[in-house]
């Protein structure tokens, strides 16, 4: 007996749709976990949605000039790590922040993993550093998070108190939150760029990082001087 042609089809059609639907399933779990490691929700006055840049995958973490990156990637991430005090033995981490550039834009986006009125306590717990490097308990518990990172940048209370000395708000015996010092970044630091040069003397002391902090901030100091104008941005990361 002879079969319609459109027969064949069917039973074809039939044995390999749920495969095909199943492999593509697979294949769009794996790469928005790979692509979309976390999900931005912000706030504005002027839009009721606004879209930002997710993380890209990250270089392997190195000493290094940030323009290596450039030409690779869409933007640069940066994890922000304020302390108590990076003297003692064992500083405490208070609040920890990714910040994402946007290459070749004056847009810095700060994203809050953590602040000291919202603490975590297992990031809290993992922080350590093993000479000027993060520990790799720490790292594992970043990544646990999702967040996708090219260098770190660690600060202590001395550095955010040189920073913030003209500002007149935080006297010496006073605790000095993260957003005040991102705040002071996007609305002082471009009127004063010079003014960056303070934390030069506690770079390895109070300042420390996996990048060669000198040369950045003379980059940024260079960059503000001939383009004083920043635009910031404060998302929360959505649960």
């Amino acid at each position: 007996m002879k079969h319609s042609p459109w027969l064949s089809y069917l039973i074809l059609f039939s044995l390999f749709f749920p495969v095909g639907f199943w492999a593509g399933n697979q294949l769009s779990l794996r790469n928005r976990k790979l692509i979309f490691p976390a999900e931005f929700k912000s706030f504005s006055f002027q839009t009721k949605r606004t879209i930002y840049p997710l993380p890209s995958e990250p270089r392997p973490n190195q000493l290094g000039d940030p323009n290596s990156l450039r030409g690779e990637n869409t933007q640069t991430n940066t994890l922000i790590l304020f302390v108590d005090d990076l003297r003692v033995q064992q500083p405490k981490l208070t609040s920890a922040w990714l910040l994402i550039q946007p290459k070749d834009s004056f847009r810095l986006i700060f994203l809050p993993i953590f602040q000291e009125n919202n603490t975590d306590p297992e990031l809290t717990t993992a922080f350590q550093l093993d000479g000027k490097q993060l520990s790799k308990r720490f790292v594992k518990a970043i990544e646990k998070r999702n967040l996708l990172w090219h260098f770190f940048i660690v600060l202590d209370q001395t550095a955010q108190k040189h920073l913030l000395a003209n500002a007149e708000l935080y006297p010496d015996n006073r605790f000095i939150p993260s957003n005040a010092v991102l705040d002071w970044v996007c609305k002082d630091l471009p009127l004063h760029p010079q003014s960056i040069n303070v934390l030069i003397p506690l770079i390895s002391v109070h300042l420390i990082a996996n990048i060669d902090l000198e040369a950045s901030l003379g980059i940024w100091q260079h960059h503000l001087s001939t383009q004083p104008s920043l635009m910031c941005e404060f998302p929360t990361l959505s649960k």
